[in-house]
């Protein structure tokens, strides 16, 4: 619990002296950061939304289907959108 309490230790501080440390970069990092977060989120979500694409194929539940494939395609063309703009912006913070 020592560690928690110095300020070597705590994160808070960290993640504050590292945005101190971006400067002129700190909206574009995080910008950065919350592509990261939603492409890796929709990118959890899309093997859900294609099993039960497969379950409904399988269960011939036709109705269902073309409107699984429009979410499906979707999730991956946001997804990869995401992941571009977290690349174009991290292009500034890499050496």
């Amino acid at each position: 619990m020592e560690i928690i309490n110095k300020k070597n230790g705590n994160i808070f501080f960290s993640i504050k002296r590292l945005l101190k440390f971006l400067g002129p970069y700190k909206c574009k990092f995080i910008v950065s950061f919350a592509c990261l977060i939603l492409s890796t989120i929709l990118s959890i979500y899309q093997p859900l939304v294609l099993g039960n694409l497969i379950d409904n194929i399988t269960y011939k539940k036709w109705n269902y289907i073309p409107k699984l494939l429009i979410l499906v395609v979707g999730l991956s063309l946001i997804s990869s959108i995401f992941v571009n703009i977290y690349s174009c912006f991290y292009r500034h913070f890499s050496i």
